[in-house]
């Protein structure tokens, strides 16, 4: 096809295939003018003599790369991930205690939930409901401080043998980080309980007691903390 520059009217032969629809940037090579050259509608070919023998600069058009979209992805999902466990560190930590080490270890520092407070005279009773047997745990909370100190919820657990305890409990205990050791116990049931008061006042101590839960006859021990 013949391009003809806009600017001194200078024209030059080009391979048709170098214009694509939608146009492509074109310099002349004598003046040095840029502009957007579109393809010629197609028409009857027309001989055309003493053309310029040497052809426009043709930018090369710009095509993003394909991996571009790909890597700008990967790295805001990376940025969301690393904000959410920032940002929900306590939550975390709180559904999943096995995850304080790794803050740690990342030199995140957690406060310790209830710190300052005293868990007393806690202990299991068993109880009848509609003919089953359930585990309820009675006890107080005093606060040794001097302070207001915010009462986080409670945390109780069943302790047993793993060699009873079903695969699934083996591994969720093993997920939690409440395996010992020696691996010869594991948490067979864990359950949370929110109290109504939020704080406690310095030197205030108040009773709790849990929600009713199954027993286990492989449980020999219950654990309570914050």
């Amino acid at each position: 096809m013949i391009i003809t520059c806009q600017n001194c009217q200078k024209r030059y032969q080009v391979d048709d295939k170098d214009i694509s629809e939608k146009g492509r940037k074109v310099r002349c090579d004598a003046c040095k003018h840029v502009w957007t050259q579109i393809p010629d509608q197609p028409t009857k070919r027309t001989e055309i003599r003493h053309l310029a023998s040497s052809n426009p600069n043709i930018f090369p058009e710009k095509r993003p790369s394909p991996f571009s979209f790909g890597w700008a992805s990967l790295i805001v999902c990376l940025l969301i991930t690393a904000g959410s466990f920032w940002g929900a560190r306590d939550t975390i930590v709180n559904s999943w205690p096995a995850a304080r080490p790794i803050y740690r270890a990342l030199g995140i520092n957690l406060p310790v939930p209830g710190q300052g407070l005293a868990l007393e005279n806690g202990t299991p009773m068993h109880v009848l409901e509609n003919g089953s047997s359930y585990v309820v745990i009675r006890g107080e909370i005093a606060n040794k401080t001097n302070d207001v100190v915010p009462l986080p919820p409670m945390q109780f657990q069943l302790v047993g043998s793993c060699k009873k305890a079903p695969w699934w409990q083996k591994a969720w205990s093993y997920i939690q980080g409440n395996t010992s050791n020696n691996a010869q116990e594991c948490t067979l049931a864990h359950w949370r309980h929110s109290l109504s008061q939020k704080r406690l006042l310095a030197g205030e101590k108040i009773q709790f007691e849990s929600e009713p839960h199954p027993t286990m006859a492989q449980a020999h021990q219950v654990k309570v903390h914050f």
